[in-house]
């Protein structure tokens, strides 16, 4: 049970900080540049994480875990968190609303 809740905390604190960034810049920044600056920097974050796993700390692992969550959802690497926020959207005239 305490590693279930001390990883849903870790995950958290990255994810919904993230999840409102992406929510207040989306309109400013625009989707295709999130979306290509998150598959980067994950990019760039997975590799140092892979690559010098035996050589990093548990704290300097933790970091890169809670930037890496952070980055997941502000910078959307995960394609449907900038095609379904709610907020970003506009509502849309179609031609065939009223039917």
């Amino acid at each position: 049970m305490n590693t279930a809740v001390g990883n849903l905390i870790i995950v958290l604190a990255g994810a919904i900080p993230g999840y409102w960034v992406t929510v207040a810049t989306v309109d400013t920044i625009g989707r295709k540049p999130i979306q290509l600056g998150g598959f980067i920097i994950l990019t760039i974050i997975f590799c140092i994480m892979g690559f010098a796993y035996h050589k990093l700390s548990g704290h300097a692992l933790l970091a890169l875990y809670v930037l890496a969550q952070f980055v997941s959802h502000h910078h959307s690497p995960h394609p449907h968190l900038t095609q379904t926020s709610l907020l970003s959207d506009p509502p849309r005239d179609h031609k065939y609303t009223n039917i």
